[in-house]
């Protein structure tokens, strides 16, 4: 995965076939790709610099020799995003009770959140995690 982007920028021939024949050289042999799936393009001799978007897509290739015979093979490329999203929260916030009760309204502030794919979502849960509320239970019960 690209830093800062959605795509598989590939930078070799090594995803590039070989190709050979009996009776044409191979460099009048012509080479051409499709790409289907996530990627959607075509082109000739290499995939070299080819950007592949997030999701699976596959490399269809045909190499056809001067007297019109043709060969094709294929693969699939799948490219991960395997970059983490990242979140900036809130400082904590620090309120005494309201008048009257043993509580008090706080205005909660949306952290600050991306991610280099789109669809990312941002969840809010309210009251303390499962964890912090069974470690206070423990504190009052006196159990471990």
């Amino acid at each position: 995965m690209d830093a800062g982007t959605c795509t598989y920028t590939h930078t070799t021939v090594s995803w590039d076939p070989t190709v050979s024949d009996n009776c044409t050289p191979t460099a009048s042999i012509t080479l051409t790709h499709v790409l289907t799936g996530a990627t959607v393009g075509s082109g000739g001799y290499s995939v070299a610099l080819v950007s592949f978007n997030a999701g699976a897509t596959t490399v269809t290739w045909t190499a056809k020799d001067a007297s019109g015979n043709s060969s094709t093979c294929s693969y699939i490329v799948n490219v991960t995003d395997n970059i983490n999203p990242t979140i900036s929260c809130p400082t904590d916030i620090v309120v005494g009770n309201d008048a009257g009760i043993c509580g008090a309204v706080v205005n909660l502030y949306s952290p600050v959140y991306s991610d280099n794919c789109p669809g990312s979502v941002l969840t809010q849960l309210l009251g303390l995690p499962v964890v912090q509320h069974s470690r206070l239970e423990q504190r009052q019960t006196g159990s471990k």
